[in-house]
């Protein structure tokens, strides 16, 4: 166990999924547990080496190895034996839920776990961790044949037939949820990680996972904002490059509507010349009758 106020101070979080180990990482940050990831069960094993976290979350549905491979390789090892594993995974059928049982598991939890589950499931992993280091840890039965993969490579006596019923309770029943009521009994045990259960840790983790919420959806409408903005600016952009182009090809319609009004005032003015001309020609050929009879009978005087 750790020191301070509280008993997990690291997780190892194993997981094939970035958003499910981002979100678990989250949620463990609100119980101030410090997290590192693998994202698969080899990965895991060599991380395991050189570090030795207080508790693992492990996934079962994984490339390579799965959950229960693993299990059975951490609970096979002297090194690992004692650090309490949490599978988190999907799977909640009965039948995986007594096989994780089986294999050592303190708790199985849903991807979408709440915090107050995930509290219980701390509280299991100490409780599992005070009792491997008081009693020592109960292997699962040699051989036991499971429809994940593998069987267990020690051989202690099966849980059930255990002489010490204490023990017993202990081993076979890690992933039942645990009551509130029973948090003094905790509290006599490790009163350190009682502090999750109470009064004033609730309404902290309640804010933070509030402000998390709105921080999210503040940052959904920013940016929603700023993507309509952009649009709004493009489309104030079409609309001028279109009135500019409106407004340019409007003049041009007048101008050559200036134009061709002045070409035909100039036609119309030539046409009305010419007409004018061969008028003109016209009675210049045809002459004045009356100034002609005069001089017809002035030529035809006889002289005196």
């Amino acid at each position: 166990m750790k020191g301070g106020g509280m008993f997990a101070k690291n997780a190892l979080v194993v997981d094939d999924s970035s958003t499910a180990r981002t979100i678990l990482k989250h949620q463990l940050g609100q119980f101030d547990v410090t997290v590192e990831s693998a994202h698969d069960g080899s990965h895991a094993l060599k991380m395991l080496r050189n570090h030795k976290p207080d508790v693992i979350f492990l996934d079962h549905v994984m490339p390579g190895l799965n959950g229960f491979e693993v299990l059975q390789r951490l609970k096979a090892d002297n090194s690992t034996r004692r650090i309490p594993v949490v599978m988190y995974t999907s799977q909640a059928a009965p039948q995986y839920i007594r096989e994780a049982k089986i294999l050592g598991a303190v708790a199985v939890i849903p991807k979408n776990v709440s915090d107050e589950q995930l509290a219980r499931a701390l509280n299991k992993a100490e409780v599992y961790q005070i009792h491997a280091a008081n009693d020592g840890v109960a292997e699962p039965s040699q051989g036991a044949k499971h429809k994940y993969g593998g069987s267990s490579s020690e051989s202690p006596q099966p849980i059930e037939s255990s002489p010490d019923p204490h023990h017993t309770a202990r081993v076979t029943n890690p992933i039942e949820p645990i009551a509130h009521n029973n948090v003094s009994q905790l509290r006599g045990l490790a009163p350190s990680h009682a502090a999750y259960h109470s009064t004033q840790e609730q309404p902290t983790r309640r804010r933070s996972s509030s402000l998390w919420l709105i921080t999210l959806l503040l940052s959904v409408l920013l940016v929603s904002h700023v993507h309509m903005f952009w649009r709004d600016q493009e489309q104030k952009q079409l609309i001028g490059d279109l009135r500019q182009t409106i407004n340019n090809e409007s003049a041009r319609l007048a101008a050559i509507e200036r134009q061709l009004s002045l070409q035909q005032n100039q036609i119309n003015e030539t046409s009305y010349r010419q007409v004018e001309l061969v008028m003109n020609l016209l009675m210049d050929r045809v002459g004045d009758p009356e100034s002609e009879e005069p001089s017809s009978a002035e030529n035809t005087k006889p002289e005196l």
